[in-house]
């Protein structure tokens, strides 16, 4: 489809925060490890296991006494791991005709500008888009105020190009002028950051 990027989600880098979890993890069940082995050690020694115990001795560290650290550093790699995989499968890309993108756990959307009946912001940092359809929410968009307004723009051009509702000349120009602004930073005539600070002056951010 032949149809110009006018902005796109930014999203949280949920990556950085999961590799900490994800080492604070490996240590606790590394840590509960080694006090499993002393404990091994200095009160099991020289006991025999039958073949049919094999597998509750592999399980036996997450139960023992002690053993909360490793129940607790690998509950915390699952939950890290389930919520990590969610929340950085969220993209969200808004053009002059359509909205595209990704929602929870990858799932691709594509959805032409006059299918959209209304747009609101939700939790997480999110933004909600109703259509005929249903409600499709994308998570975790650090710049959700200027993609709301972008899109309020686009429903508000196409409500008065419908003759549906008077709208000041102001929401059209701004989205004119942000087009234009995409087409200037695709063609290398002004740079990222003098894009996203006359983009700021736009909106009004």
């Amino acid at each position: 489809m032949n149809d110009d990027v006018i902005i796109q989600s930014e999203q949280y880098n949920v990556k950085k925060y999961r590799n900490i979890i994800f080492v604070v993890s490996a240590v606790l069940v590394v840590v509960g490890l080694l006090l499993y082995a002393m404990n091994f050690r200095n009160c099991r020694y020289g006991k025999f296991y039958s073949a049919a115990s094999i597998l509750g001795t592999i399980m036996e560290p997450f139960f023992y006494p002690n053993g909360f650290l490793i129940d607790l550093g690998v509950l915390l790699f699952v939950i890290m791991a389930i919520i990590g995989w969610w929340l950085s499968s969220y993209q969200l890309v808004v053009t002059d005709k359509r909205i595209y993108g990704k929602t929870s756990w990858g799932k691709r959307v594509d959805l032409p500008v006059d299918s959209i009946s209304a747009i609101s912001s939700s939790t997480l940092k999110g933004i909600a888009i109703s259509t005929a359809s249903g409600r499709i929410v994308f998570k975790c968009i650090k710049n959700r105020d200027a993609i709301y307004e972008t899109v309020n723009g686009l429903l508000f051009s196409r409500q008065k190009s419908n003759g549906n509702v008077e709208v000041p000349d102001a929401n059209k120009d701004s989205l004119d002028e942000l087009t234009k602004l995409k087409k200037l930073l695709d063609n290398d005539v002004i740079t990222q950051e003098e894009f996203d600070i006359k983009k700021k002056q736009i909106l009004g951010l």
